[in-house]
């Protein structure tokens, strides 16, 4: 490993910060300057796999959001009209750019090689032999796995509550070891508040502090940071202010996301345990963006669906409550008719008994009384 001067730095750059030029058309001039500290950069193959793990899905999240506007159907007697044929003429211009759009983005996923800025910047550090890069062929990895899988176990950060991987561990016993063999400083470029107090002005995890100084000297620096310029001015690149105020805006931007993303779940806990799993399952820490945000609002669509579909139910229910009230009425008809048929039965027998008591009676002819006299001859 390379020994560099004294009071000079040496930049860790996380997989979120990499991720998060993927997020926004800003800042994107920053990776020209990355060339400028090549000799400087501390990676991990660990940084490459996830970076490389994730970079795939992000695009395809942005290439989601690019949804087509849909023509619009005008009364029929203002079809003819040019304000009309206007707007359905910018509708099917931007149908197409938005193709070309996607088309483009596709390249990037399939050929970034050729096609993808932020992926031949982030390779160029991921192939570096400056000393400072811990990949596959360096046998210091087995050293620094049993460290970091050792720390990963007694729950020393940097690290989530619900992490299954010692990966962040793993980048925190390289940054201790190359500032032990170099003498040198350390700036973390990271917007994962596992290092610390992310914001305008951060402040590094205080346990990651003590320890950095202990283990390496009291004298050290640990600088802890979001802004890539901010690293970069650190060492003597210079970065102009509307490089720097671009940066500084993506990222306000990013925390309001964020923002936005904590209070919806907050407001509808029944979908906060699933959404929370699937930003754990991803390696970006930081950038809850336009991706995210997505997740929810499909989420919250498909729920607005449900409530079209218990409207509907409703109505069914209520027409099958109308067509049991009819079966009602009809069986309770079929009752009345069947005691009127009754009544009518026991009418026509009251006017038969009537009839025959109100006709004449014919004359009971009684057999003749034989005398004692007849009796006795016989």
């Amino acid at each position: 490993m390379a020994k560099l001067n004294k009071d000079k730095y040496l930049v860790f750059i996380d997989t979120c910060v990499f991720l998060g030029f993927y997020r926004t058309q800003k800042a994107h001039s920053l990776l020209s300057h990355l060339s400028a500290i090549a000799d400087r950069i501390i990676t991990t193959e660990q940084v490459e796999m996830e970076y490389k793990k994730n970079r795939q899905k992000v695009i395809s999240d942005s290439e989601k959001s690019l949804v087509p506007p849909q023509p619009i159907s005008p009364p029929l007697f203002l079809t003819d009209a040019k304000d009309i044929k206007g707007i359905n003429r910018d509708i099917n211009d931007c149908i197409k750019r938005i193709k070309r759009v996607k088309a483009r983005l596709r390249n990037i996923i399939q050929h970034p090689q050729t096609h993808d800025k932020v992926y031949t910047a982030a390779q160029k550090i991921f192939n570096a032999d400056n000393g400072f890069n811990l990949s596959r062929d360096k046998k210091e990895r087995f050293e620094i796995r049993r460290l970091a899988r050792k720390r990963f176990q007694l729950g020393y950060p940097p690290r989530k509550d619900k992490d299954s991987s010692y990966g962040d561990a793993i980048n925190w016993e390289w940054i201790i070891k190359c500032s032990q063999e170099s003498g040198n400083h350390i700036i973390v470029v990271s917007h994962d508040s596992d290092y610390g107090i992310i914001s305008e002005i951060s402040y590094p995890n205080d346990w990651l502090l003590e320890e950095f100084k202990d283990r390496t000297s009291r004298k050290r620096q640990l600088v802890l940071t979001p802004y890539l310029s901010e690293a970069l001015a650190k060492l003597s690149v210079k970065v102009s202010r509307k490089e720097q105020a671009e940066e500084r805006e993506a990222v306000a931007e990013s925390a309001r996301e964020d923002a936005k993303v904590i209070d919806m779940l907050e407001a509808t806990p029944h979908t906060k345990e699933e959404i929370v799993r699937q930003l754990h399952e991803r390696s970006n820490r930081w950038a809850l963006s336009q991706s995210r945000l997505r997740e929810f609002q499909d989420r919250l669509n498909e729920f607005k669906k449900t409530q079209v579909t218990l409207a509907e139910f409703q109505k069914i229910h209520q027409k099958l409550a109308e067509l049991n009230a009819i079966k009602e009425q009809r069986e309770d008809a079929q009752k009345r008719l069947a005691e009127l048929e009754s009544a009518r039965a026991r009418m026509a027998e009251m006017e038969e008994i009537r009839d025959r008591l109100s006709s004449p009676t014919p004359p009971v002819v009684l057999p003749p009384v034989a005398t004692d006299g007849e009796v006795a001859s016989e």
